[in-house]
């Protein structure tokens, strides 16, 4: 009886080394693309993006900004202040960024943190328009999100999109906007890690061999 229950809880303890790395949100993007933000002679550029080849200009108006990262995707969040570095802001433009997870995860909902300012001109976008690849070439899949009352009313907040699921490398956003400008300082994509069929083959190998022990010894 006591092998058997030993053998239980290993055959639990590693069912969970598989399964709990899947509940893990997956690893910060490794970079991001899109369009520098700016406008109307006003700087709402993203001026910490770094990397690329060729490398961005982070201080021009609407600089194409390839292969580096900055402001959308290193977690601090703007406030009600439309000056705050942490924005990006574009004017009289639909802005669109595609971001590099740096594997094949499965992606469940993104995140956007917006900025509503009535007395600035900054309105939340119409609507989000998500793709999905695993090489940046096929975009198979999408997702359209429709903003809210909620996601409208005025301040800094996020808008979460509806639930999904989707296996994807790459995860581009398109932003339908509403007004004058478009405010963004996060995108978060909410992922979770696949398992390696090497791992769910162990996985069922050990599962036969313990239950076929536990019928043995029964």
């Amino acid at each position: 009886m006591k092998t058997t229950r030993k053998l239980m809880a290993g055959l639990v303890t590693g069912v969970l080394l598989v399964l709990i790395p899947m509940s893990i949100a997956a690893a910060a993007p490794l970079q991001y693309e899109m369009y520098n933000g700016g406008g109307m002679g006003v700087l709402y550029h993203d001026e910490t993006y770094l990397g690329g080849s060729p490398p961005g200009n982070e201080n021009l108006d609407y600089a194409p900004l390839w292969g580096g990262e900055g402001q959308i995707t290193n977690i601090a969040i703007g406030t009600y202040d439309p000056s705050d570095v942490a924005w990006v802001g574009w004017g009289y433009w639909d802005p669109f960024v595609t971001i590099d997870l740096g594997a094949i995860v499965q992606v469940k909902q993104v995140s956007i943190h917006t900025l509503v300012n009535s007395s600035a001109a900054i309105a939340c976008y119409a609507q989000v328009k998500l793709w999905f690849s695993d090489d940046k070439v096929n975009w198979n899949a999408s997702e359209t999100y429709l903003t809210t009352p909620a996601d409208k009313a005025e301040g800094a907040h996020w808008v979460n999109t509806q639930q999904f699921s989707h296996a994807a490398r790459y995860v581009r956003a398109d932003f339908t906007r509403v007004g004058t400008w478009t405010f963004v300082s996060e995108i978060k994509p909410d992922s979770v890690a696949i398992p390696e069929p090497g791992s769910l083959l162990a996985l069922a190998t050990g599962l036969i061999g313990a239950f076929g022990l536990v019928r043995r010894r029964r």
